[in-house]
């Protein structure tokens, strides 16, 4: 699978024409500028470490003085409240201290809507 190709784009050599047209002189000029910053970081290997952990570290430095989160934080405007009430307390109490405590929350001018579930706990 590797070695058919490899031979045949040594055996099998084709003239390209270059073309003149402007994407072509960009690409070539690009080839080249690349060709060449590279060949001068492989002969300056020391040099190109320092300044890759430079242009790293630039780029980091910002963020401790701006800070920043992946995952800002969402105000998702509700609420949970958990009522325990002694065990064995009738059905008519738990409906009292849940409606008292229905009647408190919707005072709160910015409450839109209470929900309420009712679980036993085992």
């Amino acid at each position: 699978m590797t070695l058919i190709p490899m031979l045949a784009s040594r055996s099998l050599k084709k003239e390209v024409e270059e073309k003149n047209n402007g994407f072509s002189k960009v690409f070539r000029s690009v080839r080249d500028g690349y060709e060449s910053i590279l060949s001068w970081a492989l002969n300056h290997k020391g040099w190109a470490i320092f300044i890759a952990v430079a242009i790293f570290v630039v780029t980091i430095f910002p963020l401790f003085i701006l800070g920043g989160e992946f995952f800002p934080p969402v105000d998702e405007g509700t609420f949970i409240v958990n009522i325990d009430l002694p065990s064995g307390s009738s059905f008519q109490e738990t409906n009292k201290v849940i409606e008292n405590l229905e009647k408190d929350i919707s005072k709160i001018k910015e409450v839109d809507t209470i929900s309420i579930e009712k679980r036993r706990r085992l």
